[in-house]
C-alpha cells in the first residue's frame, strides 16, 4: 500500500485482482483514499440500500462521493 491506496484484493500470490470485478463501493474507496479520505458529518446518505456501518470506511466513501457528485445512484 502506498499513499494509502490499495492495491488489490490481498490475495496470497500478490496480484492485483485481474479478472476480477471492481465494484462500485470499491471504487468509491479508492477514490477516496485518493482524496486523503474527507469527510463531514454533513454529509448526505439518500442510497437505502448502503449496508454498512456510519462509522466504516465504506459508509464514508459513499457519502463523500454522492455529496460531492461523483455517484449518483439508480432512481429506483
Amino acid at each position: 500500500m502506498e499513499r494509502g491506496i490499495p492495491l488489490g484484493y490481498g490475495v496470497d500470490d500478490g496480484s492485483f485482482g485481474v479478472g476480477k470485478e471492481l465494484s462500485r463501493c470499491d471504487m468509491m474507496v479508492n477514490l477516496w483514499y485518493e482524496a486523503q479520505k474527507p469527510f463531514d458529518s454533513s454529509y448526505e446518505m439518500p442510497f437505502k440500500d448502503v449496508i454498512y456501518p456510519e462509522d466504516s470506511e465504506e459508509y464514508k466513501a459513499i457519502a463523500w462521493g454522492y455529496t460531492e457528485g461523483i455517484v449518483k445512484g439508480f432512481p429506483e
